[in-house]
């Protein structure tokens, strides 16, 4: 049969007293090894950044090089597009609208109180369906140029590789 064995208790201040000692070395020893773990981690993390950022540096370059390979016959092509057997590209065009916060209150004060927050502040997200870009300027729906407000075109480019067709699976491309 097993022994049961009586649960310790502290009876007296004698005992306390080497409880806190004890105590007091235990917390010292998981501050020491603490102060080991993170000297480990900078250690084989400066070991893994010196070996992984050349060959990082090196892909990151040779990506850049054939993107622009890439971009410069895509600008050969007369729609802009680039689709062969093993890749091809996207482009997309959005404008954004460039505000000057002070200027476009005053307006939308004086034209369109209904997106006016209650704080004085434009109802951005839904004053912005409203608008439409023209010639770098934003027109509100009565054909009006929204003072405060610029516009500018951004033109998104992405490139994607057929993973299959030069024989790697998708997985491999993460």
């Amino acid at each position: 049969m097993d022994e049961v064995k009586e649960r310790f208790f502290l009876k007296n201040d004698d005992e306390a007293d080497w409880a806190f000692e004890k105590l007091a070395g235990y917390k010292r020893q998981s501050k020491q090894l603490e102060n080991q773990r993170e000297k480990f981690a900078k250690k084989y993390q400066k070991r893994i950044d010196d070996w992984y950022n050349p060959q990082n540096t090196s892909i990151q370059d040779q990506i850049s090089y054939f993107q622009g390979l890439i971009e410069e016959y895509r600008l050969t092509k007369p729609d802009g597009k680039v689709n062969v057997p093993s890749g091809k590209t996207s482009v997309r065009t959005t404008k954004k609208f460039i505000k000057d916060e002070n200027v476009l209150l005053a307006y939308v004060e004086s034209n369109h109180p209904e997106f006016i927050e209650s704080n004085p502040k434009v109802k951005w997200g839904e004053f912005k369906r409203t608008l439409k870009p023209v010639n770098g300027k934003a027109v509100d729906e009565n054909g009006e140029i929204v003072e405060g407000i610029t516009t500018q075109e951004e033109t998104k480019v992405t490139y994607k590789p057929n993973m299959e067709a030069i024989g790697l699976s998708e997985s491999e491309e993460e």
